[in-house]
């Protein structure tokens, strides 16, 4: 489906100006935002755990670059509770991630763009086992309390989102007891928007769940 020309542009515009607040943030106190996000994301983690009846989660988040918040001390914490974890890889051939896992820190190496990424000898989580995810963390430049997010323009995350759904609509019509996973973003201080501030196309998926370095977000 494609984007309206207006929406297009405004999203354009958004994140520009989204990305300068950003980046305009003192890197102590966006070391300490995610200090907090991480805190409130592991207190919900542990929520999820007692609700689904699991010791352990399937996670699937993003790897941190330049100005994003801090997934790295998530990730820790996810890999010390036993917790199966994802992360992604992006190939140069290709409109879709691979999901990789991964067991310890130094599974992540520099990939394309420089990003960090899972190192070559990670196994792929092979996408009829994505159903099994429990928890998405979902890059993004801002958010707001409808669920809206704006990414990067490169629409993984949209493409993953999609493909999740034709593989949980699958296994359900096969008869099997799956549902999507919950959608969850870190918001920084300043990323958060009043509501509908964010242009959304109606093939954009939206979020559950928003970590901020307050508390928790239900959307």
């Amino acid at each position: 489906m494609e984007v309206h020309p207006d929406k297009l542009q405004l999203k354009k515009k958004l994140r520009r100006r989204m990305l300068a607040v950003r980046e305009a943030m003192p890197p102590e106190q966006r070391t300490e935002a995610s200090r907090q996000i991480c805190k409130y994301a592991t207190q919900e983690m542990d929520l999820l755990r007692s609700k689904l009846g699991q010791k352990n989660l399937t996670l699937f988040l993003y790897m941190t670059f330049r100005s994003e918040a801090d997934t790295f001390m998530l990730l820790k914490k996810a890999l010390a509770k036993g917790d199966t974890v994802l992360v992604p890889k992006v190939k140069e051939d290709s409109d879709f991630m691979e999901l990789r896992e991964i067991k310890r820190m130094t599974d992540v190496e520099p990939g394309r763009w420089n990003i960090p990424e899972p190192a070559g000898h990670t196994l792929i989580y092979p996408v009829e086992r994505w159903p099994e995810i429990d928890l998405v963390i979902v890059p993004g430049l801002a958010y707001d309390i409808c669920g809206g997010r704006i990414g990067y323009g490169g629409g993984y995350y949209d493409r993953f989102a999609e493909k999740m759904y034709m593989e949980v609509q699958k296994k359900q019509i096969e008869g099997q007891n799956v549902t999507l996973p919950l959608y969850a973003g870190l918001v920084l201080p300043g990323q958060l928007l009043p509501p509908n501030d964010i242009p959304m196309e109606p093939q954009d998926f939206r979020l559950n769940l928003l970590f901020t370095e307050k508390g928790v977000l239900h959307t």
